[in-house]
């Protein structure tokens, strides 16, 4: 096939918004007028569509900061409807008495929270389970939500059509920002079917977002292509405009690659009754995007194509592999079509075109057989077409999903399935090979539809989807795809409160690669809430392959150094574990007193915690490793140990007095003054030790000796007096004969030194 053929172009019934054309504002570009134009390295080898002069022209704006702009937005955690932005879904519903709230489902997780499903206690082998849910944005300004999710391994960004919000992986918001101010649009303009991925690679976040005005004049759209100056997406965004004037750049996806940012688009023209024209490719290199000046920029197209979904590269390489729908290029309408992008982009290197329909056998898009999901209150109309929603490549795995018709009486009656299909991609100048195929099917009667798909790190395949019937209200669903066509347990995340009012639904579900973890993904879909409108809920879901490692060394107890010692504090420190699936432990600590029974008293998200450990008596500890799930490792068992303190030294020189007062540690003290006094402290089986004394303003200078060797200088000074003070320590790997050495150095002026304890811990 070749890019910019002079075929036929043909009119589609897949477009995802039917006319509506509004009052013309002009064909003088007034997103690009408003826009700074930059230089652009355009390749030699670029092929225009010559019958509808695909021609995006680039400019660029930079957002300084998604704070500053979220903050001078105004939106709470929802967005508020106005006179001036009517609830729009650009041409299928209007609706203006939604209320915008965040959805408070009955049981839902509260923000931050952690959700355990009773499914979480015993999960099934190899089963899907839900480990965090929050609540996502509600209802916007438009129909459908167009949900979407991104993650890193400090910050979860969800979009919808109308806004986006950062949160932590815990789900409290650090802003909530509109796509329009996020993608830095001018006044006036609006982004819809926003996608936002999370680029470990180059360490940025990037998106794409259709761009047209808000009056719906469709005089002037785009596409805007935005990364993030850092890891933090709080921060400074670039935004890069490709401004495709009166076509309309629908239905946009985006990849990043190693070495390449592609993004494609559906090209319809709103004032020819929003005839298809053809699909477009744009491919900016990585090179000249981190360079910050001339931009390289490779631009193809093609009438036969449509739907474009560049897929996800989720391993490293440089390739991006693309799923299209065939608009009558390789022969059967509707037919899914393959093609690798290599190099920079140019048209040159779109390689390997393989129709996977008529030479794999893949289940061609079924064109006008969809039927509408059912609800109790009726069908959704227009909710879904044949489109494939989204597609994903890790290590030779290229997955797409899309929504299909399945029969159970041979043809009389349909309903919705989602279909995920796997092929196998290889080497460059190699065609890909036969994978697998997934079927959803939840029964006669039951839709499932509006799929998304996505594979954590180890490799492992979900699935989300919708669910609906004529008697149940449509829910959110989530299962794990087996090589071989098998699907595991299916779980439910969520239920809609009442009947969705509109008719779109989707446009897509985002599924995302969690980097902390081997085994999970963040999702986020949409539902509806309970005054008809939508809500969406951001998930995290896991499939937990292992237990927690036993901790790598066991609990070890060192005095807390500046504590005033009556019952003395000690540090309890252990090696870490870990859960290569979940990313994450926490550690429950547990403690034996006098030899007791072991008593579970704490759980601690670190490798430490403090503890007093009063003298006299002997204290184990032993620590265990739980994930999220509650698998829990083996125990790593500490020594039993036994605090002290001793009130007197072992041995002196020089001068020594003694001093009683009930401030002191045991009633009394020894104290010099001459310089090269000292007084030592040895015992045998010590594995820890620590000085206590005196500091106040007649209080002085002293060195620690331990076992002969000087550590280190310390002054008992002090304006303010404080009794019974640790303040050094020394510990051993294990127990032996030591000794502690105090030395006077007779400080002018204030040469007193106080021997008042030592705590030892054996």
């Amino acid at each position: 096939m070749a890019f910019g053929s002079s075929r036929t172009v043909r009119g589609r019934s897949g477009r995802r918004r039917p006319p509506r054309i509004g009052v013309a504002i002009g064909v003088a570009a007034l997103l690009v007028a408003s826009l700074a134009p930059v230089a652009s390295a355009r390749s030699a080898s670029r092929v225009l569509h010559p019958l509808q002069g695909v021609h995006p022209t680039l400019s660029q704006r930079h957002l300084p900061s998604a704070r500053e702009a979220a903050r001078n937005a105004g939106n709470g955690p929802a967005l508020q409807p106005t006179a001036s932005k009517p609830f729009l879904s650009v041409g299928r519903d209007r609706h203006t008495s939604v209320t915008v709230a965040h959805h408070a489902d009955s049981g839902a997780a509260t923000p931050g929270a952690t959700m355990f499903p009773t499914s979480v206690l015993a999960p099934l082998p190899g089963s899907v389970n839900a480990v965090t849910a929050f609540n996502g944005l509600a209802m916007g300004p438009y129909v459908p939500a167009d949900p979407w999710v991104a993650a890193s391994g400090s910050y979860v960004v969800q979009v919808v059509n109308s806004a986006a919000t950062v949160s932590n992986r815990s789900g409290a918001a650090l802003l909530t920002v509109p796509t329009a101010s996020l993608f830095a649009l001018p006044t006036g303009y609006t982004a819809a079917d926003a996608r936002i991925l999370w680029d470990a690679t180059h360490g940025r976040w990037v998106g794409v977002a259709l761009v047209y005005p808000e009056d719906l004049s469709w005089s002037d759209n785009a596409l805007a292509v935005v990364v993030s100056d850092s890891a933090d997406p709080t921060g400074g965004w670039r935004s890069i405009l490709l401004t495709y004037g009166t076509l309309l750049p629908d239905y946009p996806s985006i990849s990043s690659s190693g070495d390449k940012l592609v993004v494609t688009a559906d090209i319809f023209d709103p004032f020819s009754g929003f005839s298809f024209l053809g699909a477009d490719f744009e491919t900016f290199t990585w090179g000249s995007i981190l360079a910050g000046g001339v931009l390289t920029l490779n631009e193809c197209s093609d009438s036969t194509l449509i739907h474009a979904r560049a897929a996800q590269s989720l391993s490293s390489g440089n390739d991006v592999h693309v799923i299209l729908e065939d608009a009558g290029g390789f022969g059967s309408d509707g037919n899914v079509d393959y093609v690798r992008i290599t190099g920079s982009g140019a048209c040159a290197s779109f390689v390997d075109f393989t129709d996977l329909s008529a030479s794999l056998g893949y289940q061609p898009f079924s064109i006008g057989l969809i039927p509408s999901p059912r609800q109790p209150g009726g069908n959704l109309g227009s909710a879904i077409d044949e489109r494939p929603t989204d597609a994903i490549w890790q290590s030779g795995n290229l997955y797409w999903v899309a929504t299909q018709p399945v029969s159970y009486d041979a043809g009389s009656t349909f309903n919705d399935e989602v279909a995920v299909y796997r092929a196998v991609t290889h080497a460059a100048g190699t065609v890909p090979t036969l994978g697998d195929t997934f079927r959803i099917d939840p029964g006669d009667g039951v839709d499932a539809f509006m799929g998304g798909i996505g594979v954590s790190r180890n490799g492992t395949a979900f699935v989300t989807y919708s669910q609906g019937s004529s008697s149940d209200p449509i829910s959110w669903w989530a299962n794990r795809l087996f090589n071989g066509g098998t699907v595991a347990t299916p779980l439910l995340l969520g239920t809609s409160d009442a009947d969705f009012l509109f008719q779109r639904w989707g446009d897509f579900a985002g599924v995302a690669m969690d980097p902390t973890g081997t085994g999970a993904v963040w999702v986020t879909h949409m539902l509806a809430n309970t005054d008809g409108g939508w809500k969406t809920e951001v998930d995290r879901l896991l499939v937990d392959a292992d237990n927690p490692t036993t901790p790598a060394s066991a609990p070890a107890a060192t005095p807390v150094v500046t504590q005033t010692v009556g019952s003395p504090r000690f540090r309890l420190t252990w090696g870490a574990s870990t859960d290569a699936s979940s990313g994450g432990v926490t550690y429950w600590l547990e403690e034996s007193i006098d030899a007791g029974a072991y008593d579970r008293f704490t759980a601690v998200a670190g490798t430490s915690t403090v503890r007093t450990l009063l003298t006299g008596h002997t204290y184990r500890y032993r620590v265990l490793a739980m994930d999220i799930l509650g698998h829990s490792s083996a125990y790593a068992y500490g020594p039993t140990i036994t605090p002290s303190l001793a009130q007197s030294p072992t041995s002196k020189a020089g001068t020594w007095t003694t001093q009683t007062a009930t401030s002191y540690s045991g009633g009394g003290t020894w104290y010099a003054s001459g310089a090269g006094a000292t007084a030592s402290y040895t015992s045998t089986g010590i594995r820890s030790i620590g000085f206590v004394t005196t500091k106040a303003s007649s209080r002085g200078s002293f060195r620690v000796y331990i076992d002969g060797v000087l550590k280190a200088t310390i002054s008992a000074y002090s304006t303010t007096t404080a009794y019974r003070q640790l303040v050094y320590q020394f510990t051993w790997a294990t127990p032996g004969t030591h000794t502690m050495k105090i030395y006077v150095l007779g400080t002018a002026g204030h040469p007193r030194v106080d021997v008042d304890a030592f705590l030892v811990l054996k």
